[in-house]
Parts: C-alpha cells; sequence; structure tokens
C-alpha cells in the first residue's frame, strides 16, 4: 500500500478515532514538522480529557447548588414579577424590563459563577503547568527518536498542487531563479469574496440576536 492508503486506511476515518496517532507514518508522508504537530494534537487531546470531567463534575455541582443561589432566588421570586421596573440595557432599540424577565440569565449565570468555579480555576493552572512540562519531555523524546534533535528549520518547499494549479512564474531577486507567483488581483479577487463571505454570516449573526 502506499503512505496515503496507508494513513486513510489506520488513521483518517472516522472508526479510527479512538486508536493511538501513526505519527511514523505521519511523519514518513508529511516530514517531522508535520509530525511533531500532530504529536502534540495528540497529547493536548489527552490532556483535556481530566480537564473536560473535572470541568463537567463543577457543571453537575452547579446545577446542584442553583437552588440555594440567593440572588437568583430574589430576581426570580414570582412576587418581584411585576414589582421592579429596570432600566434598558441599552441607548437605542432597548426598552424597559421587569427584573423577573432576567431568571433565567441569572440561574445560567449561576452555573458559571459559583464556589465550585474557583476549585476548577485553580485546577487548570496546575493543568496547564503539568500539560507544559509532559509536553517539552514528549517532544525531546520525538525528537530524539527521529534524529531531528539539531534540526534547523529550512525553506519551506512549495506543495505539489499549488506547482500544478498555479502557471505563472516570476523571478525570485534574491535567488534569481523562477517560482509560481499568484498576481496580486488574483490574490485582491480571493481575499474580497472571503471578506464578503465573512461579513455576511456576521450580519446574519446580528440580525439574529
Amino acid at each position: 500500500m502506499l503512505p496515503l492508503q496507508v494513513l486513510r486506511h489506520v488513521w483518517a476515518r472516522w472508526g479510527a478515532w479512538y486508536k493511538r496517532q501513526p505519527l511514523d507514518y505521519i511523519r514518513h508522508y508529511f516530514g517531522e514538522k508535520i509530525g511533531i504537530y500532530f504529536c502534540w494534537l495528540g497529547v493536548y487531546t489527552t490532556f483535556l480529557w481530566p480537564a473536560a470531567a473535572v470541568g463537567l463534575l463543577v457543571f453537575i455541582i452547579g446545577c446542584g447548588l442553583s437552588g440555594d443561589d440567593i440572588p437568583s432566588q430574589d430576581i426570580c421570586n414570582d412576587v418581584n414579577e411585576t414589582v421592579f421596573y429596570m432600566c434598558p440595557p441599552c441607548d437605542v432599540s432597548c426598552d424597559f424590563f421587569f427584573l423577573r424577565e432576567a431568571c433565567y440569565y441569572a440561574q445560567a449565570a449561576f452555573l458559571f459563577d459559583n464556589g465550585a468555579t474557583v476549585f476548577f480555576a485553580a485546577f487548570m493552572c496546575v493543568w496547564a503547568v503539568f500539560f507544559l512540562e509532559y509536553w517539552k519531555r514528549t517532544e525531546i523524546r520525538q525528537a530524539y527518536r527521529w534524529d531531528v534533535l539539531g534540526y534547523e528549520e529550512q525553506e519551506e518547499q512549495p506543495r505539489a498542487v499549488f506547482e500544478a494549479t498555479v502557471k505563472t512564474k516570476k523571478e525570485n531577486p534574491v535567488t534569481g531563479r523562477l517560482e509560481s507567483y499568484v498576481p496580486s488581483f488574483v490574490k485582491s479577487g480571493k481575499l474580497c469574496r472571503a471578506v464578503a463571505v465573512v461579513i455576511f454570516f456576521v450580519s446574519c449573526a446580528l440580525r439574529l440576536m
């Protein structure tokens, strides 16, 4: 099997999401730089499991304690439904509202801002230190295994797809060699289309708010 076929079979498919990454195959096909990146990505994803577990536990604790939060109880009290009339949160399109209408937001805010979140913040500080130190050891070990400890980054070669797609050539003023070149008007056209798409989706998001 070709290297790309091996990667598709053992790595780039949904059924292999739980398996260890074939870093050696990735390195042989993409190079050491990309191999180290996916090595980091694997370590980072693995370290996210305990952080996610603790975060879920803190969220569940917040749900259990939400009924004892006095500020939320005061806001959600039915007695105050038409008693407290609040000022608009903005100057243009906002209107006056009753305090009772903010009940949902008060309860939701408590889920992410309670006593347990202080513990989670301290846990994430320790988690970040352990992750950084473990990655340093893993990176050195992987670099030694691939014999790239003294590796110095060389000039990145253009991708084969880019070379095959771009037909325009231009002399490099530094090396004097002809290199593939994308004209400025082509870059500007692609940039304008990308900006237009971003503006469109941002406008849709603001419209739905």
